[in-house]
């Protein structure tokens, strides 16, 4: 079962970035579990990976800097026809879900003081890596302004955490941050975000924004279902998920989403069962039992295991021995193919 395929280019930057480097990813990569994975979580899992190997704390940075505007697929048509930055951010965040499906305020957009700002206000939190998306998030929206010829005067970032090397933050993201402040924002004069950009001069602006309207209608409608319920339980760290609690974030009453799982030919608890399996079986490639129990809301690891075997037949302990002895294999192939 596959989740939602995000429609972004970060992870194939982020192999060009390894193949750059000589880091052979091929292991991790081409891995059952790895291929079964959608692409945010693919991303998420080859950042850890990244980072293992590089020890770099700038990589959601310099990913998010080499990613082309054609690289946000449907997005990209509508940032194109924005009439100004400001413009060009409001597309970002009502289009956050491309990103980031839940919550639903993951990002949003005010002012005060003559100031507009961008806020991250539900951060992804890498195990491992805590820094990646949210440096990610915000290098990508700096680029894009970039990419529109936007004027970055004024603009700043304040950030609830901070690296070892904050100079070599700052350099690379281009722009003063303020770190260990009380929120991830990023902040410019009004001025400046409502000046006037170039493709706002573009006969086909109202050509890529009807476009991507449409494009972008289409990929909601293709999110399956059970897509959207595995993002809200990747998220939620409660293994109590309700319908009626689902059925409210799919915009649907209890009775719809029911209706509509059955027929699927599925029935609501056993689809969360087989949705917390997968993200159980992804989640064991990476950290230990007692951290994966925690993140899918089961404070007593014993519960986990039991709950574990009851979804896949084995215990997380055989699991991870089986899935230990596919990239061992995996890794031999590999090697053989490239001494000969």
């Amino acid at each position: 079962m596959m989740m939602i395929i995000k429609r972004l280019a970060f992870e194939p930057v982020l192999v060009q970035h390894l193949d750059g480097l000589g880091i052979d990813h091929r292991f991790v990569t081409a891995s059952k579990d790895y291929q079964r994975l959608d692409r945010q979580l693919r991303l998420y899992r080859l950042a850890i990976f990244a980072f293992r190997e590089t020890g770099d704390e700038l990589l959601g940075l310099k990913v998010g800097r080499k990613v082309p505007l054609n690289g946000y697929g449907a997005l990209a048509h509508a940032i194109l026809g924005a009439t100004t930055m400001r413009h060009a951010l409001q597309i970002i965040v009502k289009h956050m879900r491309i990103f980031q499906t839940y919550p639903r305020d993951a990002a949003s957009l005010g002012n005060t003081r003559g100031h507009v700002h961008l806020t991250y206000n539900h951060p992804v939190r890498l195990d491992g890596f805590p820094n990646f998306v949210p440096d990610l998030f915000f290098a990508t929206d700096l680029q894009i302004l970039r990419h529109l010829g936007g004027d970055l005067k004024g603009f700043r970032l304040e950030l609830a955490y901070s690296p070892s090397d904050q100079q070599a933050f700052i350099k690379e993201i281009g722009i003063p941050v303020e770190f260990n402040r009380n929120r991830n924002r990023l902040s410019a004069p009004a001025e400046v975000m409502n000046k006037p950009l170039p493709g706002k001069f573009f006969t086909h602006s109202l050509a890529y924004r009807r476009l991507t309207d449409n494009l972008l209608a289409n990929i909601k409608a293709d999110e399956r279902l059970n897509d959207r319920i595995a993002e809200m339980i990747a998220f939620a760290r409660n293994k109590d998920i309700r319908a009626p609690d689902v059925a409210r974030f799919l915009n649907l009453s209890e009775r719809s989403l029911r209706r509509k799982l059955q027929q699927s030919g599925m029935n609501f608890t056993g689809l969360v069962s087989e949705l917390r399996a997968e993200l159980a079986r992804s989640y064991l490639a990476e950290m230990p039992v007692r951290d994966v129990a925690e993140l899918l809301g089961y404070h007593d690891p014993s519960t986990f295991r039991r709950a574990f075997r009851r979804w896949t037949g084995v215990s997380p302990r055989d699991y991870m021995g089986e899935s230990q002895d596919e990239q061992s294999a995996a890794q031999r192939k590999i090697s053989k193919r490239t001494k000969t």
